[in-house]
């Protein structure tokens, strides 16, 4: 093989915007899924909880979600603008 076959190749197998968006969702999504378990879990480790609800999974699930989900969401939306901007250029449509 030539080198402008290797390069054909290459462009063949480029992902398309579309894709890079949604590995980039998926990431996300996982990542998100990880800090709520940290999140959860390191609240409910602490010794000097008090009674009751604060002592649940889904209420501190419910305030991992007021706030620190909309933080999460803004950092989403800042990467995908940029990559959006990165690959406005090529010709990955």
């Amino acid at each position: 093989m030539t080198t402008t076959d290797y390069f054909r190749i290459a462009m063949q197998k480029r992902m398309t915007r579309k894709s890079i968006l949604t590995y980039t969702m998926i990431a996300w999504v996982i990542g998100c899924g990880f800090y709520a378990y940290y999140y959860v879990s390191s609240i409910l480790s602490l010794p000097d909880l008090g009674q009751g609800y604060v002592q649940d999974w889904s209420f501190q699930l419910l305030m991992f979600f007021i706030f620190r989900f909309p933080l999460l969401l803004i950092v989403l939306i800042v990467i995908m603008v940029v990559e959006v901007m990165a690959t406005k250029n090529t010709k990955t449509m």
